[in-house]
């Protein structure tokens, strides 16, 4: 898979996310004060409404697969998703 594929595939799924969020009743609010809980509750609940495996090993590994302090266009740090 390409660089720039993986690059469409997490913006989808962030506009996906997004798209989700607008569309429940509950609020959630979201910053550094408040509980993180019910955030971290909602991604769990996109994630299982879609299906995604939430206990493989790439799953817990993507933030150092796909990047570094922000960068995610560093040679290297993708190279095993780009294959």
């Amino acid at each position: 898979m390409s660089i720039e594929r993986l690059d469409q595939i997490v913006s989808g799924a962030i506009f996906d996310f997004a798209g989700y969020l607008t569309t429940r009743d509950e609020r959630i609010t979201l910053s550094a004060t408040d509980n993180a809980a019910p955030a971290a509750d909602a991604v769990k609940e996109f994630l299982t409404m879609r299906g995604v495996d939430q206990t493989c090993e790439p799953f817990f590994q993507w933030p150092a697969l796909c990047g570094l302090a922000g960068d995610i266009k560093t040679t290297g740090l993708i190279k095993d998703a780009a294959e």
